[in-house]
């Protein structure tokens, strides 16, 4: 078996949760289309290409072979180079391949990270992605597959927009009604209700970029401008069906416990699927976006007379509260996963063994939020950057591996207000935290 071969089984194995099967459920995840799209691919296209630079980068970081790493750089070039024909082409530049392959490209940059310019990039392919989502239209969500490839690069966009602190693209609005327009069969409501969360964090990401233009530090105006959305937020959470509200489970006894089983000996929080999961902490995050804004900008103004007792301890219980929900969540992530490594490739049936955790990619940036929180104690820190290298080193997340670092660094802690906390990277993520 080759390299490739090999590298790619375990990417698949590592982040794809469940196969695309003929069911008219959303699957959960984050690159359930992506096996079938890389199988019908054209070995010589973007997406095979691309395919074998990010699974080839993550094999690398698992197995710290830097010539495995070398390599991928070199197919991500190339990749990047046939993207570029690609989009040349109005038929091809419509397709799902070359989508996937946009997305990729910015994935990839949070597997290789290696400095602050790898953030910038992932965020510049995420701009690219919004790009040609608007390029392809309202008649481009024909199928679970490319609704669902659609919903995980809207997060992504949105992510990103946090990350710069600017605006959404404005089309956002637009394609959500696209979606809302789809034929979404039984999963309407899941499309539903994600949309009206996609619109309010687009508000919310809106309003932090206004207020870094307008470098206002008056604690009265930016609560008049973000309690709103945090009412919002509130809102969205208080109308969801009790189908979809975690469920506590049983935490197994302190002494059978490994680092990777409990949490402060509290029972963990189950869900219906990863994508609700999902939903759960891009909600959390913006919360604690807003709130951690809030306290920020009150102590580092000395204007706490201005921001009033009762709000404050709301607000510092809010943080603790959405800290903790996400922490409970972890061991639902971190469970492991069906063997879905099986996949067929130029004639050979591929087997991987060992347990897959899909759903620690999702867990990546609502685990470093909770853990750079000033309210977060330094035992759950440690907690959270012990959780954040079992991703990196499982998945070959590099980007991971430098949050880890961070966090086992106190003095780096910077707030979410400040733009360098959202490009950090100045670390390398090789060797961290190890």
């Amino acid at each position: 078996m080759d390299l490739k071969t090999r590298a790619v089984s375990f990417f698949f194995s590592q982040y794809v949760h469940h196969s695309l099967t003929s069911s008219e459920k959303f699957q959960p995840g984050s690159f359930e289309y992506l096996p079938s799209l890389y199988a019908q691919g054209d070995p010589d296209g973007p997406l095979v290409t691309i395919v074998h630079a990010a699974a080839l980068a993550s094999y690398a970081n698992v197995g710290n072979v830097p010539s495995w790493t070398l390599e991928s750089y070199r197919l991500c070039g190339l990749g990047i180079l046939k993207c570029r024909l690609a989009l040349g082409n109005p038929v091809e530049a419509k397709s799902d391949d070359v989508l996937a392959s946009i997305m990729l490209l910015g994935f990839y940059e949070t597997l290789a990270l290696k400095g602050r310019e790898a953030m910038k990039a992932w965020s510049q392919h995420m701009l690219g992605a919004a790009a040609l989502i608007d390029f392809r239209g309202p008649s481009q969500f024909q199928d679970r597959s490319s609704i669902q490839m659609f919903l995980q690069i809207r997060r992504l966009i949105v992510l990103s927009a946090y990350q710069l602190q600017k605006p959404v693209p404005f089309s956002l609005k637009k394609w959500s009604t696209w979606l809302e327009c789809a034929n979404a069969g039984e999963n309407c409501e899941v499309v539903h209700l994600a949309n009206r969360l996609s619109e309010i964090v687009e508000t919310l990401a809106s309003v932090r970029s206004l207020i870094k233009a307008s470098k206002t530090g008056e604690i009265g105006d930016i609560l008049y401008m973000l309690l709103p959305i945090d009412n919002m937020l509130q809102s969205w959470q208080d109308q969801l069906p009790m189908s979809w509200r975690p469920v506590p489970h049983p935490a197994c006894s302190f002494e059978d416990c490994s680092l990777h089983s409990h949490f402060e000996g509290r029972p963990f929080e189950v869900y219906p699927d990863l994508y609700i999961a999902s939903l759960w902490n891009n909600y959390r995050g913006a919360r604690i976006l807003i709130h951690e804004m809030l306290l920020s900008t009150a102590i580092s103004t000395s204007m706490t007379t201005v921001i009033d007792s009762k709000q404050l301890r709301t607000t510092i219980n809010l943080l603790h509260q959405m800290s903790t929900e996400i922490c409970l969540g972890v061991n639902y992530h971190l469970r492991p996963g069906p063997n879905v490594s099986s996949y067929k490739s130029s004639g050979h049936q591929i087997r991987l063994g060992t347990d897959s955790i899909p759903g620690g990619e999702l867990l990546v940036w609502p685990l470093f939020m909770a853990g750079m929180l000033p309210t977060t104690t330094p035992e759950r820190r440690i907690w959270i950057s012990n959780h954040l290298r079992r991703i990196g080193t499982s998945l070959g997340i590099g980007l991971a591996l430098s949050m880890c670092q961070t966090l086992c660094h106190e003095s780096d802690t910077i707030p979410f207000s400040h733009s360098e906390l959202w490009t950090y990277g100045d670390c390398r993520a090789e060797g961290a935290c190890r």
